[in-house]
């Protein structure tokens, strides 16, 4: 059984080299204002992270890994689901994210294709918007909304 908990500071180098694993951006993961969970196995061993950083008005689902042997198992719409409605519960309609890799899978659960500027207006202050431009990624991006309501 994988249980999902919210991560904990100490949880930082075990998300970082998930998130390295499957060669994701690690800037600003856990930064201030971020919400990541994490799926552990019974013997508390990572089997996959999500995280979400909040705007004033929109959220950004991030980081969603999932180790290899745990893919298959419904894991990544779990987390997907879990931090959704964390965004709701929290008040947020409007949730974000950027996908490249994993496109036709965010299609598949609802969410729909932006422009990457719709998404940065959105949440301006989001770290990874910020990080993105900063590092000249952010035009090369694709993004993706989901209503909440």
């Amino acid at each position: 059984m994988i249980n999902i908990t919210p991560a904990q500071p100490s949880d930082y180098d075990r998300i970082l080299a998930l998130i390295q694993h499957v060669k994701l951006l690690t800037g600003d993961i856990l930064a201030a204002g971020t919400r990541y969970w994490v799926a552990e196995t019974e013997s508390g061993g990572l089997a996959a992270c999500a995280g979400m950083e909040f705007g004033a008005d929109a959220a950004l689902f991030r980081s969603l890994a999932v180790y290899e042997a745990y893919r298959g198992e419904g894991l990544a719409r779990r987390l997907i689901d879990h931090a959704l409605a964390g965004a709701a519960a929290a008040g947020y309609q409007q949730v974000y994210c950027f996908s490249t890799r994993a496109a036709d899978y965010f299609s598949r659960i609802g969410f729909r294709e932006v422009p990457v500027t719709q998404l940065a207006a959105a949440l301006p202050d989001a770290p990874q918007v910020i990080h993105f431009a900063a590092i000249g990624k952010l035009a090369g991006e694709r993004a993706w909304h989901k209503a909440l309501k």
